[in-house]
Parts: structure tokens; C-alpha cells; sequence
């Protein structure tokens, strides 16, 4: 069982950017395709993130997975 999630709320995000914490892509929050789907979904891209770092409260964290080059930002839950 993982002891984080990942961030998906794009107000959040954008609220992280304005507070310095993360860069985010210019596409982060419009609808766009999958690879080889034809479903789409909306973007959560970041460019960067602090590595870890306090927000309203909460820990937040950037990690990467296997196949991905851009970062996410991920909660640690307690």
C-alpha cells in the first residue's frame, strides 16, 4: 500500500506555482490525447518541483516513475 497520492487538482497546482513550490507546463490543465488511445485526459505536467516542501498544511513531494520525464507532485499521506 503506498503512502502517497498523486496530485491531480489542477487549482492546487496552479496555487503551488503562484507559491514558488513548482513549474508547471503550459499545457497542465487542458484536455489533451493519449499515445495509442483514443481517450484523453487532463494534464497534471510539471517541469519541476522542490523535492519537498510544506503547503496549506500538507507534504508534498516530487517523485518520478518508470517511463516518465517530467516529475509529479505527490502528497504523503500519514
Amino acid at each position: 500500500m503506498n503512502n502517497y497520492k498523486i496530485v491531480t487538482n489542477i487549482p492546487l497546482l496552479r496555487e503551488m506555482e503562484k507559491a514558488g513550490f513548482v513549474k508547471l507546463h503550459r499545457e497542465t490543465g487542458k484536455r489533451v490525447g493519449l499515445l495509442y488511445s483514443p481517450k484523453t485526459t487532463v494534464a497534471t505536467y510539471v517541469y519541476e518541483a522542490k523535492n519537498n516542501f510544506y503547503f496549506l498544511g500538507k507534504h508534498y513531494q516530487k517523485k518520478y516513475f518508470d517511463g516518465c520525464f517530467m516529475p509529479y507532485v505527490i502528497e504523503i499521506l500519514k
